[in-house]
């Protein structure tokens, strides 16, 4: 085994001093003169985001939240090695700690190096726009026996180093820089435990050494985050026991699994709340895998979650499917370390709940258009629009139906053109039938048929018009029986108005009457009566005439005549109108 060893000079330090490093490259002679590293690392998954605050060496964990500026994979953590890259390797690369953009400088077995530009998405880590930068490198440390190493953490500028469990096995710090930790001493992204930090804004490009001790040979997840803040140098670079740590023989993938916990049914157009945790299952027991986006779907729509520090990923959905059983996948695309994987359950979408209420008239004319109308939401409050609506006036043979279509308010309505009912209290029924995505609703109203006169109208009193009042509409005591806000009424009124200025009168309307018998009212009335209602009559020579105020029903006692001695009673069941 040949060895290439030279004494590296990494740059100022404090008191004048002069930090002297040697890292060492190894070239194998032959395949059976090979020499296992200590550690290797496997591919290295680079995170890449914006520096919102670049003055300051600190990381930064809010730029977590948002899209990194672009994602890279790597071989090593090699990042603009120290100067005289020669020394290490046997070509010049014109990559170091002064240059800019970044490049990874990656040896090679015939002693030359690679360089990998840190690019993508349009973006050069190091140039403006990410002359500034965070990063975030996440990997798999393969230690070849248990024991302790000595990580060589080379950076201009703050960094982070934590180092996860195998299983059960969690390495140990032992020694190293723990300047300004995240909170918990845990990593920003992973959730590791804490190894060694420089997390401040470096005087002069440095390297930090952090010793760890491994208790069994194995695979390690491993986190370094970097913060390139304020400037002039630039490099971040990963080494152990003076060695760059160079990469696995082969690429590190993990085995994980996912187990869906969520919500397993929802109503058509409900948030159901969906959630998965997912596992690394290549180590025992297994351990949960953070920070990584699961993908829960239903049919044509998905939503997705990232995994916290215990593997839970949620998100919500609403489904817009039609009522039915489906299935619900719950989905990780993995990466470079960690192998894709799925799981998929049965998922129930259930209709949708709604209310349904009669909105429209309820007192309705024989021989006159009605029109009738309801309101149908979701949940009591969210409209439901599109849908049919069937309304029903009156029960058996007779009953009469219309049907509407819900606007965008939830409401529909439709017109019944003659309404021919039997005259009194009836029933009005609003329905909506199931269609696959919301449940089927009703609801029921009391009506009132009344009829109108073919011409004219009976009159009564205002302070004689309240619900539930004996009323006298016709005949010779009128006067005396009906009471007014105004003046008291003529003796001559017999309660019939003959002459109305619309027909069938409104409230607001006039009317005007001839007296006594002469008025010529009808030979009989109708056991349901519109009669208009005033707060006062007025006479002029012998014409009667008022103003209607309102406008009520009467249910007509027995024993009408059409003449004043045979007078006309009942009672106020209604009131139409008022002006």
């Amino acid at each position: 085994m040949k060895v290439r060893r030279q004494l590296q000079k990494f740059g100022a330090v404090t008191a004048g001093a002069m930090l002297l490093s040697a890292i060492a490259i190894v070239e194998t002679a032959s395949a059976s003169a090979a020499t296992v590293p200590p550690v290797t690392i496997g591919t290295v998954q680079g995170m890449f985001f914006t520096n919102p605050t670049p003055g300051s060496g600190i990381f930064d964990p809010s730029v977590l939240t948002g899209q990194p500026a672009f994602t890279q994979q790597f071989p090593v953590i090699g990042f603009n090695p120290p100067p005289s890259p020669q020394a290490i390797c046997s070509n010049v690369t014109h990559v170091d700690i002064f240059s800019r953009p970044m490049g990874d400088v990656v040896p090679n077995p015939d002693g030359t190096c690679s360089v990998i530009p840190v690019a993508g998405n349009g973006f050069q880590a190091g140039l403006d726009p990410l002359s500034a930068f965070q990063a975030v490198f996440t990997a798999d440390l393969k230690v070849s026996s248990a024991g302790q190493l000595t990580f060589n953490v080379f950076s201009d500028d703050g960094f982070v180093l934590a180092i996860g469990p195998q299983g059960t096995n969690q390495p140990t710090r032992i020694s190293g820089p723990m300047v300004n930790p995240p909170p918990g001493g845990i990593s920003y992204v992973k959730g590791y435990p804490v190894a060694g930090a420089f997390n401040f804004s470096e005087a002069a490009d440095n390297v930090n050494n952090i010793t760890v001790d491994f208790p069994a040979a194995g695979t390690y997840p491993m986190e370094l985050d970097y913060n390139e803040c304020c400037g002039g140098q630039l490099a971040i670079t990963l080494a152990a026991n003076g060695t760059i740590v160079p990469p696995a023989p082969a690429p590190s993938t993990h085995r994980t699994a996912i187990t869906y916990g969520g919500d397993l049914s929802s109503d058509f157009n409900d948030a159901a709340h969906l959630s998965a945790t997912l596992q690394d299952i290549s180590v025992s027991p297994a351990v949960p895998v953070s920070n990584e986006a699961v993908t829960l779907s239903l049919g044509a729509q998905s939503c997705t979650g990232t995994t916290d520090l215990t593997g839970l990923a949620a998100c919500t959905l609403v489904p817009n499917l039609a009522a039915g059983n489906y299935t619900l996948t719950a989905s990780f695309a993995g990466h470079a370390t960690l192998l894709a994987s799925n799981a998929a359950t049965p998922f129930d979408v259930t209709l949708e709940e709604d209310s349904l209420t009669y909105t429209g008239a309820v007192n309705m004319a024989n021989g006159r258009p009605g029109t009738l109308s309801g309101s149908l939401p979701e949940d009591g409050t969210t409209p439901v629009a599109g849908r049919s609506l069937v309304f029903t006036l009156g029960n058996g043979p007779t009953r009469q139906s219309c049907s509407g279509t819900t606007n965008t308010a939830g409401t529909a309505a439709c017109s019944i053109g003659i309404v021919a009912q039997p005259l009194g209290p009836g029933t009005i029924t609003a329905s909506f039938a199931a269609d696959g995505f919301y449940r089927s609703a009703s609801a029921t109203a009391n009506g009132l048929i009344y009829e109108t006169l073919a011409s004219g109208a009976f009159v009564i009193g205002d302070k004689s018009a309240t619900l539930g009042a004996s009323a006298n509409f016709w005949g010779a005591q009128w006067a005396d029986n009906n009471s007014f806000s105004g003046a008291p009424a003529p003796n001559s009124f017999k309660g019939f108005a003959d002459t109305l200025s619309t027909t069938p009168a409104t409230c607001g309307s006039t009317w005007s009457s001839d007296p006594g018998n002469s008025s010529g009212p009808p030979v009989t009335v109708p056991s349901f009566m519109a009669v208009v209602v005033v707060g006062s009559v007025s006479q002029s020579d012998s014409a009667m005439s008022g103003t209607v105020t309102e406008i009520v029903v009467v249910s007509t006692n027995p024993g009408y005549l059409n003449d004043p001695g045979d007078p006309g009673t009942g009672t106020v069941v209604a009131i139409l109108c008022r002006s």
